[in-house]
């Protein structure tokens, strides 16, 4: 008769059930917020997605001196809220690794000053938003959309970014931890219905972005490319045509004849041009998606200002500078 395996369980080490306890305190409190006050329980308003040239990113976070920067490796950035429509507070991201392929690896910081898990670790930074972060929660992202969605606010030491990545090792590959950051995780989780499942659950939602957000949003256009109208307005078979859902109409990107103004039209999607202009836009405008500066509103179904002559990236807002989506339908002539 075959023996029974011994269990080779060992003791969690000195602290793990007080760590655990202080994790839950947490976690209970975070519940009765959010049964007792609705606006707790809301997610944050969306950021828009462009920057305002008169209320730059660092200056909202306080720090005349941090301007911003393209991401790279040991960054701290925080994320515009479009791009985490779901999150309950500010979501700050550590970026770990480039990988091949020019993607990003990301990691968020937690919401409690307590690690969840063996793959939550602690750091000594004084600041509670910044105590925890979430190696088991990264998300690959392209430079340009980090960059698009979120601004710089720090930096990883090199400690910090060596004991983060080994972490993340441990928690995708399953390889061993220094001896030492076992002492900064928290404890792993064995029982079915331990509440850090739904904890997890909800981060990873939080964090199930696509690069489709931000494709509704800012549109991209190459003013070398663009075509001459045949007359000073009207749709040419050849312009840049985006759809705006909300509204129920294309607009029709292309030049004046003489090729120094930039003539934006509004249509109904489902007429013909014959049908005349649609007024769905009127008030509302387009505006620069990197400085926020508006060049022009939408008037008897038309926007129209100076060509730039570069590319340019553009968002659509409304009368309130809220953002409304839209997305190419023919971006090459």
């Amino acid at each position: 008769m075959p023996k029974i395996p011994k269990s080779h369980w060992l003791p969690p080490p000195p602290g793990y059930a007080e760590r655990l306890a202080r994790w839950r305190d947490c976690w209970l409190l975070e519940q009765h917020l959010r049964g007792s006050d609705p606006d707790y329980a809301s997610p944050l308003p969306s950021v828009q997605s462009f920057k305002r040239s008169g209320d730059p990113p660092w200056n909202r976070l306080g720090d005349s001196q941090q301007g911003d920067a393209f991401p790279e490796v040991g960054q701290i950035r925080l994320l515009d809220g479009w791009l985490v429509p779901t999150a309950r507070r500010p979501v700050f991201v550590a970026v770990l690794y480039r990988w091949d392929g020019d993607v990003l690896v990301i990691a968020p910081f937690g919401p409690f000053p307590e690690p969840a898990t063996t793959t939550e670790l602690l750091s000594a930074r004084p600041n509670d938003v910044l105590r925890v972060i979430s190696l088991w929660n990264v998300r690959t992202i392209t430079p340009g959309l980090l960059s698009q969605a979120s601004c710089h606010i720090g930096e990883l030491t090199n400690e910090e970014l060596t004991e983060s990545r080994a972490v993340f090792r441990h928690a995708i590959a399953g390889e061993g931890m220094p001896a030492e950051l076992w002492d900064r995780v928290g404890c792993p989780i064995i029982h079915p219905e331990d509440p850090r499942i739904a904890y997890q659950d909800e981060e990873s939602r939080m964090m199930a972005f696509t690069d489709h957000q931000s494709e509704a949003n800012v549109l991209t256009v190459d003013f070398a490319e663009l075509p001459l109208a045949a007359g000073s307005v009207g749709q040419v078979e050849l312009d840049l045509v985006a759809l705006v859902p909300s509204a129920n109409v294309r607009v029709w990107f292309h030049t004046s004849s003489t090729g120094d103004l930039v003539f934006v039209e509004a249509y109904d999607s489902s007429a013909n041009a014959a049908a005349g202009r649609s007024l769905g836009l009127d008030g509302a405008a387009l505006a620069n998606a990197e400085t926020g500066i508006v060049l022009a509103r939408f008037r008897q179904g038309i926007a129209e200002f100076n060509r730039p002559a570069i590319t340019c990236h553009f968002v659509l807002v409304d009368a309130a500078d809220e953002i409304i989506p839209w997305s190419w339908v023919r971006s090459k002539p």
